[in-house]
């Protein structure tokens, strides 16, 4: 089994603006409905806030229940479908109704 390690400077506010504004505006929204072009647009303000929901998600150690949910699909990449090699795997968040 695979861990990744995670160190608390990844989700600085510096870090979390550049993802922000390195989001392709071109793209689809995703399962929140949010388009990227709302996200890259308002990064500055969203940025502070965004950053420090995952601080402190960081360092209690507990995630939001929506974000434990998912589905990871097998989409075909290229070469021979019948080997494992040219199968990529794709992780969809899972959408529940409130």
């Amino acid at each position: 089994m695979f861990i990744a390690t995670v160190s608390p400077k990844c989700f600085g506010q510096d870090s979390v603006l550049k993802k922000l504004k390195g989001l392709h505006s071109d793209k689809s929204s995703g399962p929140d409905s949010m388009h990227t072009m709302l996200l890259t647009e308002c990064a500055d303000e969203l940025a502070g806030p965004v950053s420090t929901i995952f601080v402190q998600s960081y360092q209690s150690g507990n995630l939001p229940q929506d974000w434990k949910f998912a589905n990871v699909v097998p989409i075909y990449k290229k070469g021979k479908r019948v080997t494992s090699a040219s199968i990529g795997w794709c992780l969809l968040p899972v959408c529940r109704a409130r």
